[in-house]
């Protein structure tokens, strides 16, 4: 049999991954996978993006819309350089305005013809991890009422999560389909109230007076651990968000994210303590962009533009049954939380951070009570440019300005765009295959996991057998016969939400004669994982012609 190197994958308690010391796969007959290949999501595309699309909504000083302006009127800057428009159409009240002809072959698709309404697929994303269900039934509830705001040509989509993503529904024009997956949505169990519950601890700790250790102008170990968790639950709800995104694809037509959000801190250091001044001694805490900076890139990337929405509405004052009854001391009130004007502020900022990002509005406080016609009405008057980017695939953010010859206008649009490699895409589209515990594409592995054996307290090293279909594997000429370029990548999601960067594994290897149509490439290799419920995607890329196969498995020492 032929031999091909492999390698071994670690990962620490923390479960960062490294590589260590290599395996053996050999050639061995056709084996029956351990998945069923009709079971594959959707997530079978890698994101081939040409066209880079820039919605522009146009106000006067008064913050009116403005129609009519001519091509001329517009310039489109990339990294302070100005770039052609090679797509230019004005959309009014919903309609397509003669548009100025494309002259590339995959600009976005508006109507066929000027005067017909402009299609727009409105993603609703539900977020049950981080919403309390009264909260979130109040916003859900509008929403049916609203749904006749809905335009002939208009599709939308229904996705949930509460720590699995679960597609509700795709792309549909179906009214009375989508008011029936709302209502079932609605007295859904949600867990927002888990970290109301880490809340009341902390304010308590705070009103018996302040640790010795805060002097120090750093968390206390326990105000950590729970700014940890709370990031880990961001983390999480940004990660489904982004994989809803990439799962839908690219519809023809505008595409707008309605984010339902539970509340998402820009800072959860200072939404969990409020006090600015201690969180500097502990920057190692992801915040902002960094925290919420996956799912901008994902919606700049495939044109979408998000509406994040207030789930929790105005929280300036909590309610005994939130917090229990504290009583007055040192001039806190009963029933007030004294950090509660911060914590909203931190909230509100990711909201405003998202809608600026991508060029559309945060529906905070009262605005949420009008979460479709808000969009509706956002959404019916605008520009469509359109130019295609020098694309080096460099993992680069690169920046977008529309800058207009009048003034005195003002103009909304999305900031920039990330130019992500085709390694990053691949990593991507396994990452994303997580949140729907399926494998990301229809050609299997066989992947079989041997005994878990214990490695410390806390961990494990998992042996894997990784069956690869020989028919994926591109064989080129080579100084030692024929050669084979592969890429193994394992994804990690582990049963409280925490994941790892995914590490590419490069294996290479070269066979004397083309192997027998049906045969298994065998390849071992091993993980070290903590010592808890892991759900794994695992995946192999042929590099030259850029096809996967993968399968998914949970481990449960």
């Amino acid at each position: 049999m032929t031999t091909v190197p492999g390698a071994k994958i670690f990962a620490s308690a923390f479960l960062s991954l490294v590589l260590l010391a290599p395996g053996a796969p050999t050639e061995v007959a056709a084996q029956q996978p351990n998945v069923d290949p009709a079971a594959a999501g959707s997530l079978s595309e890698v994101v081939d993006v040409r066209v880079v699309n820039v919605e522009a909504v146009v106000t006067d000083r008064r913050g009116r819309p403005v129609s009519g302006l001519p091509r001329s009127a517009f310039e489109l800057w990339v990294d302070g350089v100005q770039v052609p428009l090679r797509y230019f159409t004005e959309v009014r009240a919903g309609q397509a305005v003669e548009a100025e002809a494309a002259d590339v072959a995959d600009a976005p698709a508006v109507v066929a013809a000027a005067g017909e309404p402009v299609r727009r697929n409105v993603l609703v994303f539900i977020d049950e991890l981080l919403s309390s269900a009264p909260e979130r039934d109040r916003v859900l509830q509008r929403l049916i009422d609203q749904l006749p705001e809905l335009g002939p040509a208009d599709h939308m989509a229904l996705v949930r999560f509460d720590g699995q993503l679960e597609v509700l529904t795709g792309w549909t024009r179906d009214v009375e389909l989508l008011e029936g997956l709302l209502r079932g949505a609605k007295g859904r169990k949600t867990f927002g109230l888990r970290r109301f519950d880490a809340e009341s601890t902390l304010v308590q700790q705070q009103l018996l007076g302040p640790d010795p250790r805060q002097a120090e102008m750093r968390l206390t170990l326990e105000e950590r651990a729970l700014v940890e968790r709370l990031i880990v639950e961001v983390e999480r709800a940004v990660r489904a968000s982004s994989a809803s995104l990439r799962s839908l694809g690219t519809p023809p037509g505008r595409r707008l994210m309605l984010l339902l959000s539970g509340g998402w801190p820009f800072s959860p250091a200072e939404y969990m303590i409020g006090e600015t001044s201690r969180v500097f001694g502990d920057s190692d805490l992801l915040r902002g962009d960094l925290l919420l900076g996956p799912l901008r890139d994902t919606a700049n990337l495939l044109g979408y533009t998000i509406y994040p929405v207030d789930v929790p509405g105005l929280q300036s004052t909590i309610s005994a049954d939130r917090f229990g009854s504290f009583g007055n001391r040192d001039g806190f009130r009963a029933g007030r939380d004294p950090l509660s004007y911060s914590r909203e502020t931190t909230l509100h900022q990711s909201l405003f951070y998202l809608a600026e990002q991508t060029g559309g509005e945060a529906l905070i406080n009262s605005r949420r009570d009008g979460v479709l016609r808000a969009v509706m009405e956002d959404t019916s008057s605008y520009y469509w440019l359109g130019f295609v980017p020098e694309r080096a695939g460099d993992d680069q953010r690169h920046e977008i300005e529309v800058r207009l010859a009048d003034p005195d206008l003002k103009v909304r649009n999305r900031r920039d765009f990330y130019d992500f490699s085709r390694r990053q895409e691949f990593t991507l589209l396994v990452e994303s295959a997580l949140q729907f515990k399926t494998p990301p594409t229809a050609t299997p592995l066989s992947v079989r996991p041997g005994r878990a054996e214990r490695d410390g307290l806390t961990t494990m090293v998992l042996p894997l057998a990784v069956g690869i279909p020989a028919d994926i594997v591109t064989l080129l000429p080579g100084p030692d016969g024929l050669a084979a370029q592969l890429e193994l990548r394992v994804a990690v999601l582990d049963e409280r939400g925490g994941t790892v960067d995914t590490p590419v594994v490069p294996i290479s290897f070269s066979l004397s004669e083309r192997p027998a149509e049906g045969t298994m490439l065998n390849y071992d290799t091993a993980l070290k994982l903590r010592r808890k419920r892991q759900q794994l995607v695992v995946a192999v890329l042929d590099v030259p012609s850029g096809v996967m196969a993968s399968s998914s498995l949970e481990i449960d020492p």
